[in-house]
């Protein structure tokens, strides 16, 4: 769950070596309340989109490391 983002029908991980340098990899329907996604190893940042239901973005997190 994302701050009780009911507008989302599902998640889009962005990942990639910095901030400036991510690209959309896997998207994940949402499932309940909180959906698990699996993130691929050996990427140093990830950030986390909100997708509607015509897959626009509606939201981005702020982003996350790995490391």
């Amino acid at each position: 769950s994302w701050n009780g983002a009911t507008m989302a029908a599902s998640w889009r991980v962005l990942a990639g070596s910095g901030p400036g340098d991510l690209s959309a990899g896997t998207t994940t329907a949402k499932s309940g309340f909180g959906t698990a996604i699996e993130l691929s190893r050996g990427y140093p940042a990830y950030q986390l989109q909100a997708l509607d239901a015509h897959g626009k973005g509606i939201g981005t997190s702020k982003g996350f490391g790995s490391k």
